[in-house]
Parts: C-alpha cells; sequence; structure tokens
C-alpha cells in the first residue's frame, strides 16, 4: 500500500459510500470489499454505508459518526461521478454538517479517471490478446459501461475508453453501455463485426461481478454464435481489489493532506445547463430530482407475487351486444376447458367492456400473443384453447387481427 500513509489521527472516521444493491449477493460482496480493505489497510478506521437499496443507510452513518468523531472522510465507492455523487451525496453532507458544526467532513471525488484503473485495463487488455497484442490493428476493443442519465459521466467513460485504447495501441475503441443509454452492447458488437476484426476484446468498466456482468458474457456468447470466426475476449471486471485498494489509497492520502479537488461542477446538469437539459438545474430543483429518482427506486423495486406469472391472459368482451350475441356462454367455457386441463392458474380468462367489435362479436383477445378473434362461439372456443392455447396453432377461420409490436 502506500508508503506516504502515517497513522491516522484517533478521531478520524473513513467512511466508503457505495450505491446499494436490490439483491443480497450485491450487498454481501460490496461488504467483503470493505472488509478486505480494513485488513489491508489496519492504520485506518474505516465502516461503509449505502445511498440506496441496502442497509444501513449513508444518512445514519453520518449522523451516528459526526457524534463520535472529529473528522470524517467520506469517500464514494463510485467508478464515475454521476447524479448520486453529485447531488444526492453533497446535499446529505450539508444537512449532516448543519446539525454537527463541530465535526469537519471531507468528501473525496469518485474514483473517475484513474491511472492506476486505466493501467490496470491495459494490462489486461495485452495479456488477453498475447500474440495477437503484436499486431494491435487486428483487434477491436469494447468498453462495456454500466451507463448514467449523467452525461458528464458518460463523457468521462467515453475519455477513459479512448485512454485505454492509446496505451494499448489499440486504435479501434468502441464505447458502450449494457444500460440507461445508447449506444447499447448488441448494436456495438454488431458495429465491430462490421470493421471484420480478427479479435474483439470487451472490457467490462465495472466494481463488481453481479448481475450485469452476468448479462453481458450472456450477450458475448450470443455474438460469438453469431460470428464464429471472430475471437470475442470477454475480460474480468476491470481490476483486482488490490487495484481497487490503491486507487483508494490516493483518494484517501489525498484528502488527509487537503490536496483533494472539489466535485466537478463545469459540466454538471444539476448545476450548469447543457443546451436543452434544463430540468434538473439549481438546488431546489436537483433536490427535487433526487427525490423522484429515490421515489421511482422504490416503487419499481421487487416484491413478492401470490402467484407464478401468467403464460397467457384472455379477455372475453361482454358488453352488451356481445353478451347479446352469447359472450357470457363463451367465457364459461373457455374457463370450465382450461380448468379441464388444469391450466387455469397460468392461463387466465377476464371479462371486459366494450372492445370495439360491436357487430362482429363476440370478441376474444389473447395476449401476449397479441391475437384477436371474432365472432367466437362454444364451438370456437373449443378450437381456441384446443388449438391456439395448447396447441400453438391460429384459429384461422375466426381471426380478426394480428397486433405485432415494434
Amino acid at each position: 500500500m502506500s508508503s506516504t500513509t502515517g497513522p491516522l489521527e484517533d478521531d478520524t472516521l473513513v467512511i466508503l459510500v457505495g450505491h446499494g444493491s436490490r439483491t443480497p449477493e450485491g450487498t454481501q460482496q460490496f461488504v467483503a470489499f470493505v472488509d478486505a480493505y480494513k485488513i489491508s489497510r489496519p492504520d485506518l478506521r474505516v465502516t461503509h454505508g449505502f445511498i440506496e437499496l441496502a442497509s444501513p443507510p449513508i444518512e445514519g452513518v453520518l449522523r451516528e459518526a459526526a457524534q463520535r468523531y472529529r473528522r470524517l472522510v467520506v469517500v464514494p465507492l463510485s467508478l464515475l461521478t454521476a447524479g448520486h455523487v453529485k447531488n444526492e451525496l453533497p446535499l446529505l453532507i450539508t444537512k449532516v454538517r448543519q446539525s454537527h458544526p463541530q465535526c469537519f467532513i471531507h468528501v473525496t471525488p469518485a474514483l473517475g479517471v484513474n491511472p492506476i484503473l486505466i493501467s490496470a485495463i491495459v494490462q489486461q487488455s495485452l495479456e488477453s490478446l498475447g500474440e495477437a497484442a503484436r499486431n494491435p490493428a487486428d483487434s477491436v476493443l469494447v468498453a462495456v459501461g454500466r451507463g448514467s442519465s449523467d452525461p458528464d459521466a458518460n463523457g468521462d467513460f467515453f475519455k477513459i475508453a479512448r485512454l485505454v485504447g492509446e496505451a494499448a495501441q489499440i486504435r479501434r475503441v468502441l464505447p458502450c453501455y449494457i444500460g440507461i443509454t445508447d449506444p447499447q452492447v448488441d448494436e456495438t458488437l454488431e458495429v465491430a463485426a462490421r470493421l471484420r476484426p480478427k479479435h474483439i476484446i470487451v472490457v467490462p468498466y465495472f466494481l463488481f461481478a453481479g448481475v450485469l456482468l452476468s448479462r453481458l458474457e450472456k450477450k458475448i456468447q450470443d455474438f460469438s454464435q453469431r460470428h464464429p470466426w471472430i475471437k470475442a475476449l470477454l475480460l474480468p471486471r476491470l481490476a483486482s481489489d488490490t487495484q481497487i485498494f490503491r486507487a483508494l489509497d490516493e483518494r484517501i492520502d489525498q484528502a488527509r493532506r487537503g490536496q483533494t479537488d472539489p466535485l466537478p461542477c463545469v459540466s454538471c446538469q444539476y448545476r450548469t445547463p447543457l443546451g436543452t437539459i434544463t430540468d434538473k438545474v439549481g438546488g431546489l430543483t436537483a433536490l427535487l430530482w433526487s427525490v423522484r429518482h429515490s421515489l421511482t427506486h422504490a416503487e419499481t423495486g421487487p416484491h413478492v407475487h401470490a402467484h407464478k406469472p401468467l403464460k397467457k391472459h384472455i379477455l372475453v368482451c361482454t358488453n352488451r351486444e356481445c353478451a347479446d350475441r352469447g359472450a357470457i356462454r363463451v367465457l364459461q367455457k373457455l374457463r370450465s376447458l382450461l380448468r379441464s386441463h388444469n391450466k387455469n392458474r397460468t392461463l387466465q380468462v377476464t371479462r371486459t367492456s366494450c372492445m370495439g367489435r360491436c357487430g362482429e362479436g363476440p370478441t376474444v383477445v389473447i395476449y401476449p400473443d397479441g391475437i384477436w378473434y371474432r365472432g367466437v362461439g362454444e364451438k370456437e372456443a373449443d378450437d381456441i384453447v384446443s388449438q391456439h392455447v395448447l396447441g400453438g396453432r391460429l384459429v384461422s377461420h375466426c381471426i380478426d387481427q394480428i397486433m405485432v409490436g415494434d
């Protein structure tokens, strides 16, 4: 570890801040990383907290620490300086400073465009190429980031990808993302294939293994099946824990010496208008945007279903005209047939109001297939269950229309 680091004062605590994960595995991986870092730096007092989705929440950690320590060094364990680091964390730090003025709180930038991590990626890229490294012109480097709604963070990622390509002397570098923004991984791999390389080096710019890395592995496997003549090499996550420890040591030592730069606000969408991006600018507006973001996370969080997901949903129009033509009998027939085949738990029949086919009913619609049937009687209901629902074949003589998604 860094040889310039001496014993930290007894009244100082280092707090590593994680984003938080929906999965227990993601949270456990972060906590294991923090525990390993504590072992590597016995001269530091280290704890951790999460911005969202996991416990302990960073606000509670900060408030408790501010009561016990005179000095806090807060380190966002984030690769890029995006919304959480620029917005939620500074607003929270301000609240804690106001309620605990006796405590000095120093917040470091995120890891950002870090030479230690860039060098680690370059080394991994050259090692993966082996003999092919002698002719890097035959290779394309595809750098994959998580993706952000923050244009500044996305710009930094493009800069990192370019630095890696230049240092590894790989002239064709294609940055992309696996979520939130474009360009996406799938389309970028296809663009890379059109360049007719012998090798494609895929660099996942993630701190930890997890759902995103597993998803990326599947995409690379699918790509290799479509393009078996191109060798697609997926590197491990961006660096080993030891290399990330070195980057953390650098941030913490700078903070202790008072050398850390403030957060970059020149191109921060929460502070400065950027073209048409004006709806998040300003203190109160930025705060409201953070609240909206947190609520969105809460509303879309995983929840427990009392039933397995439905395979098909069958809608039957029982409005007056369809009912007069026998829609209620069709509804009962469909439900009876599904029960007889023991399919009533995964296939559901629902009565609806008018679906706009008056005079042509009874109307039956099957989703997610997007198939509309008209003029359905009990005989057609039998055919729909036996042929379409169970057999996977359309009942052509009573099809009204087929809804095809984009």
